[in-house]
């Protein structure tokens, strides 16, 4: 006997199949837009940030709350929404490409943004002015602190495949860390004068001095990190109160460092898949070596329909966006690494 729950499962499997045929074989409607296409409005729930659903899992598998609460220093002012939401609802501000507090003003209604926060629509903006102004060098070095913390639960493998800028394949990366108590003196000084910063590189290169050093600098990325750092909001300076402006520069750089985490968790889900069979092109999120800039328009900018069915809320994708695939694949990994850790049901 096939029950009611059943013949439904089967409707969406089947219809699952023939969007996906579809799809495949290019038989969908073509739109046709033109200067008199007619445009209104709609009552469903629509968001352009689907990609924070990807964040909030992420935030639940290295377990943001727990450590926020452990290591950050609460000012004296306490808001109403507690300081985890006040500080997590900048560092989604700042997640999506915003440097100003008063661009909440644009998307205080957003529903994906209500409904991580739980509310219907977010605070004013001169509720966070408050928050941050109340924000001193303490808080400021509690947030040091956290990220500190959130680095070690993120990269808890020593190894990694990375493909430097001017490389032309990606290498193995090993990494090593010794306490600064068992150090001791390894480290000898090349000369007794500290006059000079000395850089000595190891090489096979054949080539004059001064052009194998120019060659390896190019190999450097420091300076382009710098850079994106800087247009992620760190020159974005909030007040001219000097503890003000330290805390939102510790705030900027943890949001920045969250994307640069989920980008290499999202390369580490791509290699890990790729170990049993081939992933389809449109499944794959190529992270690691793209800019932020770059990952939201793969990771964070995917449009989704927030809905409630079955007395609980879901997230929608369109099986039209070629992101979707990608994105729905990457949470998966998230949510296996959160079973495995008891963090998911």
């Amino acid at each position: 006997m096939v029950t009611g729950k059943s013949r439904k499962k089967n409707v969406r499997e089947q219809g699952g199949k023939h969007r996906e045929r579809d799809r495949e074989s290019g038989s969908e409607r073509v739109a046709r837009i033109t200067a008199d296409t007619r445009y209104g409005e709609c009552s469903e729930r629509l968001t352009a940030f689907g990609g924070l659903l990807a964040l909030v899992k992420f935030l639940d598998s290295i377990g943001f709350e727990e450590a926020f609460e452990d290591r950050y220093v609460h000012p004296k002012r306490e808001p109403k929404l507690g300081g985890c939401r006040m500080v997590a609802g900048i560092l989604m501000l700042l997640f999506i490409g915003f440097q100003r507090l008063w661009h909440f003003t644009y998307v205080r209604r957003d529903p994906m943004l209500c409904g991580i926060r739980r509310v219907k629509v977010l605070p004013a903006v001169s509720t966070f002015w408050r928050y941050l102004r109340s924000m001193s060098i303490i808080q400021s070095q509690s947030l040091l602190r956290l990220g500190s913390v959130l680095r070690e639960r993120v990269y808890e493998y020593n190894e990694c495949e990375y493909l430097p800028m001017g490389w032309e394949e990606p290498s193995r990366f090993v990494a090593m860390r010794i306490p600064k108590e068992e150090k001791g003196d390894r480290q000898l000084k090349l000369l007794e004068s500290e006059k000079y910063v000395y850089r000595v590189f190891a090489t096979d290169e054949m080539m004059r001095p001064h052009n194998v050093i120019a060659g390896y600098d190019q190999r450097a990325d420091a300076e382009n990190l710098i850079g994106e750092a800087q247009r992620e909001g760190v020159l974005a300076i909030p007040s001219k109160k000097f503890q003000t402006h330290h805390a939102f520069f510790q705030i900027v750089m943890l949001a920045y460092n969250l994307w640069r985490w989920m980008k290499l968790l999202a390369g580490h889900a791509q290699r890990q898949e790729q170990k049993g069979e081939q992933v389809e092109k449109r499944k794959q999120i190529t992270m690691p070596d793209h800019t932020i800039r770059i990952a939201r328009l793969k990771m964070l900018f995917v449009a989704a329909k927030i809905r409630f069915h079955g007395n609980r809320d879901e997230v929608r994708y369109s099986i039209h966006d070629s992101r979707a695939a990608g994105l729905i694949d990457f949470m998966v990994y998230l949510d296996d690494r959160r079973r495995a850790e008891g963090l998911a049901a």
